[in-house]
């Protein structure tokens, strides 16, 4: 039953029987663009309705931008601290920086001797049973803590006046570089919370208000490009053997009083109702496949301003 009913469509469509095919139906169409919300964000504002026609490049609607401006700040913060590091890595210390902790050094060694002075004390003290053992370990520690201060300044003391290595300058300009791409992804997903028509285009279709939060990924806007409308035909299987592609066609538009020509452009490779291997050698001249036809120059012209779904007729060889 689903079989000679794809038939019967197939048949109705092209107006004739198989053996007598001489025109075929379709209608004016433009191509559908859609805009998504980038983010999970509330509309700030809509500048259009539905059935306005918009210039290439025009703001649409616009998303609450207060986070995406904060991650911009915050990204902006980031590079000025790594480059201020890599700054300080490639200029060196200065050299109160190095006084400060020559003093640093001094006042360390200073500490370990006397803590060194008084482990010797309180050892001799242990020799005479003068002191306990509890005294004899709580000097030791302090000797080796003073030991380990000073060691410790004397090591970044030397690090100072040796200079930076070349490993940490260029960890510093790959962090510069890291910092210059985050600060990029932060004012990019800012520009995209304004949606703008990527062409000249009639709004198609509108359905969110202002203070409605859109999930991302979800269309926003529907357009229909304004420039280049193309005819979307069904061609009978039967006369494709004497139509090729790039061939111009006649086609009759409801509402025109004048015949347009236009070039085969392109033939889907598929038929549109059902699968041609489960058709058989006679039948399968009922197929209908889907093409387009394209208009340029005068003709193109003339039907600039026709709306989109108007039912058209091509005249077949």
């Amino acid at each position: 039953m689903k079989h000679w009913f794809l038939i019967l469509i197939a048949s109705l469509l092209t107006a004739c029987d198989n053996s007598d095919t001489s025109t075929a139906l379709g209608t004016l169409e433009r191509d559908r663009m859609t805009l998504t919300s980038p983010a999970n964000e509330v509309i700030d504002s809509i500048l259009v309705q539905e059935g306005d026609r918009v210039e290439k490049g025009q703001l649409l609607l616009t998303f609450d931008d207060t986070t995406a401006k904060a991650h911009v700040t915050s990204a902006l913060a980031q590079l000025e601290q790594t480059k201020a590091k890599l700054s300080e890595l490639k200029t060196g210390v200065r050299s109160e920086t190095i006084f400060q902790v020559e003093a640093q050094v001094r006042g360390a060694k200073s500490a370990w001797a006397e803590a060194d002075q008084q482990f010797n004390r309180t050892k001799s003290l242990l020799k005479q049973n003068l002191t306990g053992e509890a005294e004899m370990d709580g000097a030791k520690a302090r000797r080796d803590t003073a030991k380990a201060h000073y060691q410790q300044l004397l090591e970044q003391l030397n690090e100072l006046k040796n200079g930076t290595r070349p490993e940490q300058i260029e960890q510093a300009v790959q962090a510069v570089t890291m910092a210059k791409a985050n600060v990029t992804i932060a004012e990019k997903n800012l520009e995209n919370l304004s949606l703008r028509a990527p062409q000249s285009a009639l709004i198609d279709a509108l359905p969110w208000h202002v203070g409605d939060r859109v999930a991302a990924g979800i269309t926003t806007i529907t357009l229909l490009a304004t420039n280049q409308p193309y005819a979307r035909v069904y061609l009978p299987a039967n006369k494709l053997k004497s139509i090729a592609t790039g061939d111009t066609l006649e086609v009759n538009i409801d509402g025109l009083q004048t015949p347009v020509l236009g070039n085969l452009a392109h033939v889907r490779a598929q038929p549109s109702f059902t699968p041609y291997f489960s058709l058989s050698e006679q039948d399968r001249d009922a197929l209908m496949y889907l093409s387009e036809i394209h208009f340029e120059g005068k003709y193109a012209n003339m039907i600039v301003n026709v709306p989109s779904g108007r039912a058209l007729e091509v005249v077949l060889p």
